[in-house]
């Protein structure tokens, strides 16, 4: 064979390798290059001041103002600042998981629309319906990832990120901490209640609280005080009303006070109003003061300033407060009263069980040994001169001492 048809076949064998292996390579499946981009690619999130989110009829609205996050829709309540932080950075990160070109969101898509403080929108996006993996063997299903799309040129173009974005919803009571005061009962002094039925204190100098007031035949009923004593514990509310409406309107001129001072000299003073419009939540408002009792002047300095901060915090709201809460501020003096007799009759039943259940004393059991005969015993003779005869037996009143 010639050195020049070898050549060829050398290229045309070269040719062909070349050729099949584009070929293969052509049909494989193509990782899209979408995948592993951010969703929002650019985002800068200190430039973000308000917050839309959008479902059919719903809508939230959280802004920026003079650096305190606040929910524009709920009377520009204070935000949970840590709860939008978490969320924008989120979507900062977030990343196309997979590409589902014809994808549905589903019938109710969920718009958040991310803007400055001019209002103009810096990005958006459409989040659908979390999806889900199941375990059929264990019936069971745990999240798994939810479509979204983006509103600029791929806005037809439905990604998969492994995310939930469960944060972002239109509920405004789901963006703020529910919370008004935590104060536990050992911190309390007094507690002064005060109504149309008149006014009474409870007070804690004798080591439990008590009435201050009662009289002969009154007994205090301590099992009635713990629900009153405990009620700032813990305190949190159902829903706000609109700070604006005057208390003639929500009941609150003319309902009860319930006021507590602490054993530091902080004074919370809380308004009980009616319930709601078609609500069995009370109206509630909450002032908070000092006159500390301390003598040293760092200690008072401090009771104060706390005072004051949490005064700033709860003073401006108008509270909607479940109506059992409201209901233990809101107790009348006779509710915390019962007859001495019942007391008394108490007492004494408790100390009828302590003496029968006591064990005899030391001469009790030598009395009882003394005087009870054995089977094995026989009874003693009786001495005829300390034997009295039945008519003098009948007249005496005390027996002759031997």
């Amino acid at each position: 064979m010639k050195i020049s048809k070898l050549s060829l076949l050398v290229v045309a064998a070269a040719a062909l390798v070349g050729l099949a292996l584009w070929s293969s390579k052509s049909n494989a499946p193509r990782k899209p290059e979408q995948v592993g981009r951010p969703i929002l690619p650019g985002l800068d999130v200190n430039a973000i001041a308000r917050i839309e989110i959008n479902q059919a009829d719903k809508t939230v609205a959280l802004a920026n103002d003079n650096d305190r996050w606040v929910v524009q829709s709920l009377f520009n309540y204070p935000a949970d600042f840590s709860k939008i932080r978490g969320s924008l950075l989120t979507l900062r990160e977030l990343k196309i998981g997979v590409v589902e070109r014809g994808a549905s969101l589903g019938t109710s898509p969920t718009l958040v629309d991310l803007q400055d403080k001019s209002g103009r929108s810096l990005a958006s996006l459409r989040l659908g319906d979390i999806r889900h993996n199941t375990n059929n063997e264990y019936g069971y299903s745990t999240p798994d990832g939810r479509a979204v799309s983006g509103c600029g040129s791929d806005g037809d173009t439905v990604f998969l990120v492994k995310e939930t974005l469960n944060t972002l919803v239109p509920d405004p009571k789901s963006w703020i901490e529910t919370e008004i005061t935590s104060l536990q009962s050992s911190e309390i002094d007094t507690i002064a209640l005060s109504g149309p039925e008149g006014d009474f204190i409870l007070d804690r100098s004798s080591g439990k609280l008590a009435l201050t007031d009662l009289t002969d035949g009154e007994a205090f009923d301590s099992a009635k005080s713990y629900g009153t004593e405990s009620a700032l514990s813990y305190l949190r509310f159902n829903d706000l009303a609109d700070p604006t409406l005057d208390d003639e309107t929500t009941g609150i001129s003319t309902g009860h006070t319930y006021t507590v001072t602490t054993k530091d000299g902080t004074i919370y003073t809380a308004s009980i109003g009616n319930p709601a419009a078609n609500n069995s939540d009370r109206y509630f408002r909450l002032a908070v003061s000092a006159v500390p009792v301390s003598t040293n002047a760092a200690i008072r300095a401090e009771v104060t300033k706390k005072a004051l901060d949490l005064n700033a915090k709860v003073s401006p709201w108008l509270y909607l407060i479940s109506s059992y809460t409201a209901d233990n501020m809101s107790r009348t003096r006779d509710q915390f009263v019962k007859p001495a007799e019942a007391k008394a009759e108490a007492d004494a039943e408790a100390e009828s069980e302590t003496e029968a259940t006591a064990e005899p004393t030391t001469s009790e059991t030598a009395a009882e040994e003394t005087t009870t005969p054995t089977a094995d015993s026989t009874p003693p003779t009786p001495h005829p001169a300390t034997e009295p005869v039945a008519e003098e037996a009948a007249a005496a009143t005390t027996p002759d001492t031997p």
